[in-house]
């Protein structure tokens, strides 16, 4: 928590795991410095939507970055996509796109295509036992 009490920006890039889930909560929240932004790029329930709305309604959380929700798709009515919510102008939410830049998609296109020529080659890349 020392970390984030510094930091202008935490931004998450991890997976999903028991000791993730929830990882932005009211404790983490608690911590950050005033006017802090938060990203998210990894997993929707990294983050306590709860705890977060909290933080955006006190205005302790200066922004809030979203690339996925804890729930897909979300609810007509979800709070983090209301444009009337008193918060909404520190609020983005994409449609998980982050990843899918052109240089990403272009380093995928590649890798399949070497796991195919690999593969009929018989050296298979890549394999899972």
């Amino acid at each position: 928590l020392e970390a984030v009490a510094e930091a202008d920006v935490v931004s998450l890039h991890c997976p999903l795991t028991a000791q993730t889930t929830g990882l932005v909560g009211r404790e983490l929240l608690r911590a950050l410095k005033p006017g802090a932004i938060v990203v998210n790029t990894g997993r929707g329930a990294l983050i306590d939507e709860g705890a977060v709305v909290a933080a955006l309604v006190s205005g302790t959380l200066g922004g809030l970055c979203l690339d996925v929700l804890a729930s897909e798709p979300p609810a007509a009515d979800h709070v983090l996509l209301d444009p009337r919510a008193p918060w909404a102008a520190r609020v983005v939410v994409t449609p998980h796109i982050a990843w899918g830049t052109v240089e990403a998609r272009a380093r995928l296109v590649a890798l399949v295509a070497a796991n195919l020529a690999a593969f009929a080659a018989g050296r298979p890349l890549n394999r899972v036992a």
